[in-house]
């Protein structure tokens, strides 16, 4: 009996002992990733702006950034700590992840913001000026990229390498006019005015209602002046009217959008003043046949449009193409036949478009005939 205990004794020994030893070490399992920063250098910027991401991070092996879904490849930085500057045309949102091993942890997103220009303040001083004075114009913006100035008469001034945040410029003024700024970046813009009166130029208002019309539509022009001898009307530097009276108006169609110059003259001086009117395209007819074409096969549409400075004509299978046109466009085009049998036709003028779409029935493809079956022996 004590020589039974005895064994059993060594055998839980034996156990224990085995059980005390170390396991084999293996790969160290990776640590979990931390996100110790995240930021961007700018929550909003002007449109084409480049804005710096930067990160540290703790025991991440590989991280990833996204803008707004799409990867950016930030080269050879550190997981660690580092930053890559990214072009942001639009509001954009980034996303920071850090990996290791199979752990992913994901900071909070940051949103940089694209903020359409801003205009503080655009000035002429003095506003009143004899004959041949100089006149400065000056001007402080936000979220701009570029700034231009124009006179009524549609001439830009030459404002040198003032930068588009803060800057003047000095003219002289050969009218009584208004200069207009505007301030643009990317696709955003904004615009103000500025008016310089000579001592003696005749007085002149001027007004074009509707300022926006559909191509075919009229836009009534009227004024009134004070003390000018002649009243002349510009449309994209042609002449449309002169009149010595000192007020009327003028119903004028215009093929697209076009600029009105009036200039009103008493001797030697005048007043310059100018009107915008924005013609929208009209697509009168677009048309596919209507016979059954094979997939691949050229259809021939054609279209009527008016007011469009280019037209843009595809398909449903990729292919496109663009076309400048005169005010008033009616023409066709080969187009090559897709598996839906759409085409698409947009008319651009600035920024108004129009959209028109048209259909050619799908000739199904032939079906092979059967092979005649071997006559029997």
């Amino acid at each position: 009996m004590a020589r039974r205990d005895l064994a059993l004794i060594s055998i839980v020994f034996v156990l224990a002992i085995s059980c005390g030893k170390d396991e084999p070490q293996g790969r160290p399992k990776p640590r979990n990733p931390e996100i110790v920063s995240f930021e961007a250098s700018a929550s909003e910027v002007a449109s084409g702006t480049a804005v710096r991401i930067s990160w540290q991070t703790r025991n991440a092996e590989a991280i990833e950034l996204s803008a707004s879904g799409t990867l950016v490849d930030v080269g050879d930085a550190s997981p660690a700590e580092g930053s890559v500057e990214v072009e942001v045309a639009e509001t954009t949102e980034f996303r920071l992840a850090t990996i290791s091993g199979d752990r992913r942890i994901e900071a909070d997103p940051i949103t940089v913001a694209v903020v359409a220009p801003r205009i503080l303040s655009f000035t002429a001083s003095p506003p009143v000026i004899e004959e041949g004075e100089a006149v400065t114009l000056s001007w402080k913006t936000e979220f701009a990229t570029a700034v231009e100035i124009r006179d009524a008469a549609g001439n830009a001034v030459d404002i040198g390498d003032a930068p588009p945040s803060e800057g003047e410029v000095t003219v002289v003024p050969t009218a009584s006019t208004t200069y207009a700024l505007k301030a643009s970046a990317g696709a955003l813009s904004a615009e103000a005015q500025a008016s310089v009166q000579i001592r003696g130029a005749p007085g002149l208002e001027i007004s074009a209602s509707p300022a926006e019309i559909r191509h075919g539509d009229s836009v009534t022009l009227a004024w009134t002046t004070t003390e000018a001898e002649i009243l002349r009307i510009e449309r994209d530097g042609q002449l449309v009217h002169e009149s010595s009276e000192p007020s009327g108006q003028l119903v004028d169609s215009p093929e697209r959008t076009a600029t009105y110059v009036f200039t009103a003259s008493r001797g030697p001086k005048s007043t310059v003043l100018s009107r915008t009117v924005a013609v929208r395209p009209v697509i009168y007819a677009f048309t596919a046949p209507q016979t059954p074409a094979p997939v691949g096969a050229e259809v021939l549409v054609s279209w009527r449009v008016g007011g469009a400075r280019e037209l843009v004509v595809s398909n449903g299978a990729g292919f496109e193409q663009v076309l400048e046109v005169e005010p008033f466009s009616e023409a066709s085009l080969s187009v090559p036949m897709d598996p839906e049998g759409r085409f698409a036709l947009v008319a651009r003028s600035g920024d108004y478009e129009e959209s028109a779409t048209a259909e050619t029935p799908v000739l199904p493809p032939r079906r092979s005939a059967p092979s005649p079956s071997p006559p029997r022996s």
